[in-house]
């Protein structure tokens, strides 16, 4: 065999030994392989504002209202919920819509009856740029 004719089959080997480092794997250092590596393990705070108040089933009524009340282009009328548990309660801004930050808040007032028996409170909700309501605080006022 003349060396011409095995130019092309070394050429072939050395390019598979060449490629067969790509799959060497190399573990890291100060990990053991079984050891897990947990990453955003903090769970979130269940409890809102509003939990002081109301059951979490009672509060999506509850934040339905807060929406319709507090939304700038409404009228700024009361709003009612009831849950289905059949707590109710209502709704009604007590303050003109301002910007805060990139968010639009408003201040309200909320009554009915929720886990502690009536209730009473003044809050602050504010809505993103994605139209979600927040309630960022509620204070108890005085039991209806």
């Amino acid at each position: 065999m003349s060396i011409l004719r095995l130019a092309p089959i070394g050429a072939a080997g050395l390019a598979a030994l060449l490629s067969a480092g790509c799959s060497i794997s190399i573990p890291a250092v100060g990990v053991a392989e079984d050891e897990e590596i947990v990453t955003g393990s903090i769970a979130a705070d269940p409890r809102t504002p509003l939990s002081t108040f109301l059951e979490p089933t009672e509060e999506a009524a509850a934040m339905t209202a807060i929406g319709a009340a507090l939304d700038p282009q409404s009228s700024g009328a009361a709003q009612s919920w009831t849950a289905h548990g059949g707590r109710r309660g209502v709704v009604h801004p007590t303050a003109a819509a301002e910007p805060v930050g990139d968010d639009i808040c408003r201040k309200f007032e909320a009554s009915g009856v929720g886990v502690a028996g009536a209730f009473r409170a003044t809050g602050l909700a504010c809505r993103n740029k994605r139209g979600e309501w927040t309630v960022h605080e509620m204070r108890s006022r005085q039991k209806t």
